[in-house]
């Protein structure tokens, strides 16, 4: 018979220690982790031991329980002297975490291949025999573990001799204590083997090592370690902003002189090779600064940064916008861009607009670089909750090269692209993905991904938004009341209609041609033909139901497409349509422009003479660039490299109606020298417009209290600038431009 007091007392001690060390607040460094599963090991063996006891003294003809359980309980008593190891290692290098590996690597085979050698040991008798009627004995091997588990507890003597500078009194003593009590009562077991003392010396030593790892010594180097770390990746964390705004400001300065002399070489008269070259650079410059504001918006979300700027925005605009974003990257391509809206979705929604477009043109790109032919297809639905709060369900379908099962893992991983081999001649820094999640996750939403490779992926983002305004129901109610005829060649742009159609329209026939009988069957209803104005433009000015009274022409029209000034009885609607387009002209806010541009773009700002304007900036490749655009818009501003420049003038009495004022300049920046500058004109009519590289958020916040009236982003948009122009510079100095300017 074995005596299992010893085990018991084991038992509860080791659950004491267990419950009150889990209860504890405690900062986990690996030492305090290595611990705990020293622990939990010593529970299971204390149990194992207790019950293979019970089972030899009661049970011994359950030959494969009894098996389990010794071979259960010597795998786990067996561990504890290498776990224990491992921990003086983690104390000895708590400084030096990647020699602690190594060495706690090496230490670790010995304990693992015993560990392999007693699992197999129910099956296979090398550390022990069992019979029902012999019961439990050891094999030769039983030296052997014997040996490993000795190995151990020189190792942790050596360990602390050796390192004894790295450690303090306590945890020496403890390693001591430890070691003498495991011999001692395994003496005291070999002698008198119905004692079960192995698990209650355990348990005592594990008792020794909890005190001391309460020693206010140990925890101060802890709390020590935790705060340099916490300090380090502050430090990190600091330097990575700083790196970041400057980054920012000097790739934007040379950016800013890119733009502006591409845009005023497109405005001379150059000869088509030449222009060829000039619209090639465009294009690269705005890549490379898509690319830059992809850096920054990873960046600010990977320093925890990036908050939400919650304002009403409308829905057809936001798709409208985002759309526009990639057309001109599949002009010329095989790929039908295609929307679709559910007629239930709200018209005008509150959320964050810039990051739900961020979300959505990433989304859209991401779909234009892996799709050659066929189809990209963005909807947009509702998912309805309480108070007016609804989940707004993105969707980007491509019909491109899809993605290999083993990639999906990898897809929104930061800078890296999934198969490179596929992937090396497509653009990109592997970040379009990884902000859509961010952006996704910080508005507590997210983002799911469904693809077959060869044949297509689809991108669902869902986040949550807020429902302002309704579409109206009268107007609803109106369209039910047309029969449309859709005359479209390409079979995805057809479908899309079709599943539009049937959310808004009582009756409509999709076709690839139509004739003058098929209207007069409808004579009852207004007809309205909707047709592709690149297939069909010549052939339904030119068809024989002109004349109808019932029939209206909408031509749908590409998103470059020039209008005409004489358009007759044609209306017009730019692709992709979607439900929003119907209602828009329906509701006679009809897209009929006379070009794709807007009408700040259309509109030909020109000032005279008489408006007095600075430009500051100390980089003189800057000064150039905007000079020259100014002088475009008949302004001949006067040059100064410095804030200190321009107070020197105006203290002289130079005066100004109009100042360009950047923002980060050697000695006294843009924001002290408008403050200057306000404290000198002392509220006389003077705007200020900040040109800024700092693109984060807040910024402008800074600006208007120091005095500024707006800011413009470099580099420079065009359209900024018109903006401000006509915002600012007030109307009393507009004129004609000259003929010979025209």
């Amino acid at each position: 018979m074995y005596n299992l007091s010893y085990d018991y007392c084991a038992a509860v001690l080791l659950v004491i220690l267990i419950l009150f060390y889990f209860a504890s607040p405690k900062y986990y460094n690996l030492q305090n982790r290595l611990f705990s599963i020293i622990l939990v090991t010593g529970f299971f063996a204390c149990s194992l031991d207790i019950i293979s006891s019970y089972l030899l003294d009661y049970a011994k003809d359950m030959e494969w329980a009894n098996r389990f359980a010794i071979a259960g309980g010597s795998l786990t008593l067996q561990l504890i002297p290498m776990l224990y190891v491992l921990y003086i290692c983690a104390i000895v290098f708590a400084k030096e975490p990647e020699r602690g590996r190594r060495h706690m690597l090496f230490l670790s085979v010995p304990g693992a291949i015993n560990a392999l050698v007693n699992l197999v040991s129910p099956f296979v008798p090398i550390t022990f025999t069992y019979s029902a009627l012999g019961g439990y004995s050891r094999t030769g091997y039983y030296a052997v573990a014997l040996g490993i588990a000795v190995f151990y507890l020189v190792a942790a003597i050596v360990y602390m001799l050796v390192f004894s500078k790295r450690t303090s009194f306590i945890p020496r003593f403890a390693v001591f204590v430890y070691t003498f009590v495991i011999i001692g009562f395994a003496v005291i077991q070999y002698h008198y083997p119905s004692e079960l003392l192995m698990c209650a010396s355990a348990a005592f030593s594990m008792f020794i090592m909890f005190l001391a790892l309460q020693n206010p010594e140990l925890l101060n180097e802890a709390l020590e370690d935790a705060e340099t770390l916490k300090k380090a990746a502050e430090e990190a964390s600091a330097a990575k902003s700083v790196f970041l705004a400057n980054m920012n400001h000097e790739i934007r300065t040379p950016m800013n002189a890119i733009r502006g002399m591409t845009y005023l070489l497109e405005s001379a008269d150059l000869k088509s090779d030449a222009r060829d070259y000039v619209a090639t650079i465009q294009s690269a410059s705005e890549s490379l600064l898509e690319l830059i504001n992809k850096v920054l918006d990873f960046s600010k979300v990977d320093a925890g940064k990036m908050e939400l700027d919650l304002t009403a925005y409308k829905l057809d605009r936001l798709v409208r916008e985002s759309v526009n974003l990639v057309l001109p990257q599949v002009d010329q391509t095989k790929v039908a861009v295609c929307t679709y809206i559910d007629p239930d979705m709200p018209m005008v929604i509150k959320g964050d607009l810039q990051k739900v477009k961020n979300i959505i043109t990433n989304l859209l790109s991401n779909a234009v670089k892996f799709t050659d032919a066929g189809q990209i297809l963005l909807s947009m639905s509702a998912i309805r909750k309480a108070d007016d709060k609804f989940d707004l369900v993105i969707k980007v379908k491509d019909t491109g090269i899809g993605i290999k099962e083993e990639d999906m893992a990898r897809l929104f991983t930061q800078f890296e692209q999934v198969d490179m081999a596929i992937n090396r001649k497509k653009e990109g820094a592997g970040l379009g993905l990884s902000i859509v999640k961010s952006y996704c996750e910080l508005m507590g939403g997210s983002v799911q991904v469904e693809s077959t490779f060869g044949e297509g992926s689809t991108f669902t983002v869902v986040v949550e938004q807020e429902a302002v305004e309704e579409f109206p129901s009268d107007v609803r109610q109106k369209m039910s009341d047309y029969f449309f005829v859709v005359l479209e060649s390409n079979t995805y742009v057809r479908k899309t209609l079709e599943k539009t159609l049937k959310g808004i329209s009582g009756e409509f026939m999709v076709e690839t041609e139509v004739n003058r009988e098929t209207l007069t069957r409808h004579s009852g209803k207004q007809c309205i033909i909707l047709f592709d104005e690149r297939e069909y433009g010549v052939v339904v000015r030119n068809s024989d139901f002109n004349g109808l009274a019932n029939v209206k022409k909408v031509s749908m029209i590409d998103y470059n497409y020039m209008v005409p000034e004489n358009s007759g009885d044609v209306s017009y609607i730019r692709k992709p349509v979607c439900f929003t387009s119907f209602l828009n002209w329906f509701t006679e806010e009809r897209e009929n422009e006379k070009t794709a541009v807007s009408e700040l773009d259309k509109e030909d700002l020109y000032f005279s003479d008489s408006v007095k304007v600075a430009l500051v900036d100390d980089n003189k490749v800057n000064l150039k660039v905007t000079d020259a655009i100014l002088k475009r818009f008949g302004i001949t501003p006067v040059l100064y490299s410095g804030g200190h420049e321009i107070i020197d003038a105006m203290k002289a009495g130079e005066e100004f109606d109009f100042i360009f004022m950047d923002h980060m300049m050697p000695e006294m920046d843009g924001v002290e020298t408008t403050k200057q500058i306000r404290e000198i004109t002392q509220g006389k009519r003077l705007f200020i417009v900040a040109l800024t590289a700092n693109a984060v958020k807040g910024v402008e916040e800074q600006f208007i209290d120091a005095g500024m009236d707006d800011a413009i982003f470099k580099p420079i948009s065009i359209m900024d600038l018109k903006r401000v122009l006509k915002q600012w510079i007030p109307a009393e100095f507009r004129r004609e431009r000259p003929a010979k300017e025209a």
